[in-house]
């Protein structure tokens, strides 16, 4: 969470751990804590269950798998989309969508406490943090998660 009920930054800290960083200029899943101690390295996942599961496949994920020695990333390639879409702010965008039949589509429902668009997503959808408003038919970085990629 963030604010008066985030307490992994504090914890993190009493128990010795280095903060590598703390907030991303992205969204969902702004609050991300990463840091380190003795060689182990501690996620700090933000509070929204949208938020959870975007920063687990972008970050946790791909990390664990490069620990395991498997060096597996999300597949990662670009797509047009099927729809025109605008974001409010100037934010690094992780959107929950379906690629399918050569183009991705976002899914209803981005809000970062519903579980129901990721539920029926097959992908991440990556919108830069410097273009606000993007036209049907524009290439966008798709990621897919790991059960499809």
């Amino acid at each position: 969470s963030v604010g008066d009920y985030d307490f992994v930054v504090e914890a993190s800290g009493n128990c010795g751990v280095q903060t590598l960083f703390h907030r991303l200029k992205q969204r969902p899943g702004k609050p991300l804590y990463f840091g380190k101690k003795e060689g182990k390295l501690v996620f700090g996942l933000p509070g929204n269950p949208s938020s959870v599961l975007t920063c687990f496949y972008e970050y946790v994920w791909t990390t664990l798998e490069t620990l395991a020695g498997r060096e597996r990333k999300l597949t990662a390639f670009r797509a047009p989309l099927s729809t025109a879409f605008s974001k409010k702010n100037a934010l690094t965008h992780f959107l929950k969508g379906v690629y399918k039949n050569g183009e991705v589509t976002p899914s209803a429902g981005q809000e970062s406490f519903r579980l129901g668009s990721f539920a029926r997503a097959n992908c991440l959808i990556q919108l830069n943090e410097e273009v606000r408003d993007y036209k049907k038919g524009e290439e966008v970085e798709v990621h897919l998660l790991p059960v499809y990629g």
